[in-house]
């Protein structure tokens, strides 16, 4: 079988943060060939990529940039339409649901192929986020592209969310469309190491307000404990002033390639996320597969796969509380067995059969 992908980022963004997944295109290796199809300046070689393809051939189109000109011209589109012209696949993967989504169907409509899209986000609640803070750019720029993501709930064949959570945004009528599936972890990559504790507390997730490292931050004034904070963006500078105003003990790593993760999640006691809103939320399932306490924020799609097994919080003041009576007791047992019933063998398995049920159709 062969599949046209197109990904969230280009390749080469993976490949420079270090996020190569194996097999994260081609679950159980079903595919003997994937086409990418990808939208950048610069892009990877295929060699690069070969890891997160398993043992398929990959062939690479690539393409300028998507600007807001491509919401309304159909330029592009027809550029990669003919591009793709000779190009023979069974299936179609998008891996949002918007502009590139779209991209995906119109695809498969020409080819006369079945299309997958899949859901990361809780656009929902990133719109009402947005709206919330006044960030008119990026308002303006999802309510135009609607029109697009509906287009693709209501053509596309299947609709993969990582978490229930992601659907809250579809039309009812095409809710028959849609399963989950989380996101895959996978326990030969991440597990329990018998490493000295360097820090009480791990954080993992990009610097930016959505992600409340800066709450942390602030309920840390109240206490004498190391942090360990893993990721960058907008907030990194004000988030280490901060630190180095109050004297808080941070340490904080901008990039750390994805095999090299669980080192530093075992060198922790405790993983908190406090993220406003989640589509799912790697580093939480991480950070359980490697035996951590967790506590996280009281958001669905924590709830929909860690279940009973995090802390959840719902307030600042509830966060102090917590952490004035938390104390480590050692691996924790009750979340590598939760982590071990969505471990991510099993999860490719299901998105192999997914893949198969759409094909055969």
């Amino acid at each position: 079988m062969k599949a046209i992908i197109l990904p969230n980022d280009p390749l080469i963004a993976y490949v420079k943060k270090g996020e190569l997944k194996k097999r994260y295109f081609n679950p159980n290796n079903i595919f003997d060939e994937i086409i990418f199809v990808t939208f950048t300046d610069e892009e990877a070689d295929s060699k690069d990529v070969q890891f997160i393809v398993g043992n398929a051939k990959v062939t690479l189109f690539t393409f300028k940039p998507l600007t807001y000109k491509d919401i309304f011209s159909k330029k592009k589109l027809n550029e990669v339409l003919e591009a793709l012209r000779n190009v023979q696949a069974d299936v179609v993967r998008a891996y949002n649901p918007t502009l590139t989504g779209y991209f995906a169907v119109k695809i498969a409509q020409d080819k006369k192929i079945p299309s997958i899209v899949s859901i990361h986000n809780v656009f929902q609640e990133i719109r009402s986020y947005i709206y919330y803070k006044k960030d008119i750019l990026r308002a303006i720029k999802y309510w135009l592209l609607y029109p697009k993501e509906y287009y693709v709930y209501k053509h596309t064949t299947q609709i993969i969310g990582v978490s229930a959570a992601c659907f809250s945004s579809i039309p009812k009528r095409y809710l028959s469309k849609t399963k989950v599936l989380f996101n895959k972890v996978y326990k030969e990559d991440f597990y329990p190491q018998n490493l000295q504790k360097e820090y009480d507390i791990i954080m993992v997730g990009r610097l930016e307000k959505p992600k409340r490292q800066d709450i942390l931050l602030q309920v840390l004034k109240e206490f004498d404990m190391k942090i360990l904070l893993i990721g960058d963006g907008a907030e990194a500078q004000s988030l280490q002033e901060y630190a180095q105003k109050n004297n808080l003990d941070v340490t904080f790593i901008h990039a750390v390639k994805n095999g090299d993760l669980i080192h530093y999640y075992n060198k922790a006691n405790l993983n908190i996320q406090l993220t406003d809103y989640e589509g799912f939320g790697i580093p939480l399932l991480e950070a359980m597969a490697c035996g951590l306490d967790v506590m996280c924020s009281d958001i669905t799609p924590f709830r929909e796969f860690a279940q009973d097994v995090p802390i959840y919080i719902k307030s600042k003041e509830e966060l102090i509380q917590q952490l004035r009576h938390y104390n480590y007791h050692g691996v924790n047992t009750k979340a590598l067995e939760r982590f071990y019933a969505i471990e991510g063998t099993l999860l490719e398995k299901k998105e192999a059969s997914l893949y198969h049920e759409v094909c055969d159709g």
